[in-house]
């Protein structure tokens, strides 16, 4: 009976940054925007950014479309790992190099869960299965490895970060966009 509506859908303290890359070099844009990007928008050193700091850590959501593929949580997690990030991986469904089925994997969720709130694990590669509700102060960014299907799921999920609503401490959202696909995009973006 009762609907509580906000004044404003504005969030001031995200700041948003649209990357347009072919399909294959997402890899390399997302390096450069974990490498460089992101430690010179939040005034953190390259070097200890990818280190676990405690509460003072930039955690961070990388918004995978599948769990599985070429842009999937298992592939980016991989590709992270390369790079020399401690990321963890999270989505509802297993992914396929995944040992153990349903039940391991939704332990092993917990943990990550738990590592992530506890600032161990700094970076989750995920699909839109991991935060709703995810009231986390210091994620810092989320970067989109695929266009989300409608822009309602871009803002929930984009809006995952800077929680704490501190306009002097901003967080950084940034798409990682390909437009091989410009029906789709259009229809996405299409206001009719």
């Amino acid at each position: 009976e009762c609907v509580l509506t906000p004044d404003s859908f504005d969030r001031p303290e995200l700041y948003f940054v649209v990357t347009d890359c072919a399909s294959d070099d997402k890899p390399a844009v997302l390096k450069q925007v974990l490498d460089s990007q992101l430690p010179a928008r939040l005034g953190a050193e390259s070097k200890s950014f990818s280190a676990p700091q405690g509460e003072d850590s930039h955690c961070g959501l990388v918004f995978c479309p599948h769990v599985n593929g070429d842009f999937g949580v298992d592939s980016v997690a991989r590709l992270l790992k390369e790079q020399g990030i401690t990321v963890a991986r999270y989505s509802g469904a297993p992914p396929k190099s995944e040992q153990g089925g349903t039940r391991a994997w939704s332990e092993n969720k917990r943990k990550v869960e738990r590592a992530f709130r506890d600032n161990k694990v700094r970076v989750l590669a995920c699909t839109k299965a991991f935060g709703m509700g995810i009231d986390k102060r210091n994620v810092r960014f989320t970067a989109h490895y695929g266009m989300p299907p409608s822009i309602e799921a871009y803002y929930q999920e984009a809006g995952r970060a800077a929680r704490d609503r501190d306009p002097d401490n901003p967080a950084w959202c940034f798409v990682l966009l390909s437009d091989e696909f410009t029906k789709q995009h259009g229809d996405l973006l299409s206001p009719a």
